[in-house]
């Protein structure tokens, strides 16, 4: 098991089958998105998993309800894959070290291959993060994946 610490307040642990992406990889995923980002892919799998984060004016991030967020976020989500059969799946609450997290999962096409992802927004400090999973549709381990990029992260 390995473990690095992004921005330097959560620690994410990920399995050895897992390379960190770099800079330009993540800018790839991500066209048009300025936020910081980290990630890790498993090119065998088929599987990538990231840690966005945006740092807010800290009174907007107390006062801000995790699941108007991850509402605003979908939608955002589903304008971007528009032009993919965007599919929204729906909404679910979890556990991020004991922070309150909202989350919502998706299906969508990239070169007809059917995808799906799972993004999970929390809070901690003066920033906003969206931890997301991605993979093949028709991966039959996705939640579980999701489950252990869950546990993974811990908050200093």
């Amino acid at each position: 098991m390995n473990s690095t610490i992004v921005n330097n307040e959560i620690t994410v642990s990920y399995s050895d089958g897992f390379e960190i992406m770099s800079s330009e990889e993540l800018d790839n995923a991500y066209v048009g998105v300025t936020d910081d980002k980290w990630g890790i892919w498993d090119k065998d799998n088929h599987v990538i998993i990231t840690l966005l984060w945006q740092k807010a004016n800290p009174m907007l991030v107390a006062l801000a309800d995790v699941k108007a967020i991850a509402m605003k976020n979908e939608s955002m989500a589903a304008k971007m894959y528009k032009n993919n059969h965007y599919d929204g799946k729906g909404f679910f609450s979890e556990t991020i070290d004991g922070k309150k997290a909202e989350g919502y999962w998706f299906e969508y096409d990239v070169a007809s291959v059917r995808q799906q992802a799972a993004s999970v927004l929390f809070k901690n400090r003066n920033n906003i993060y969206s931890l997301s999973v991605f993979a093949r549709a028709d991966d039959p381990d996705f939640e579980d994946i999701l489950h252990q990029a869950v546990r993974s992260v811990r908050i200093k």
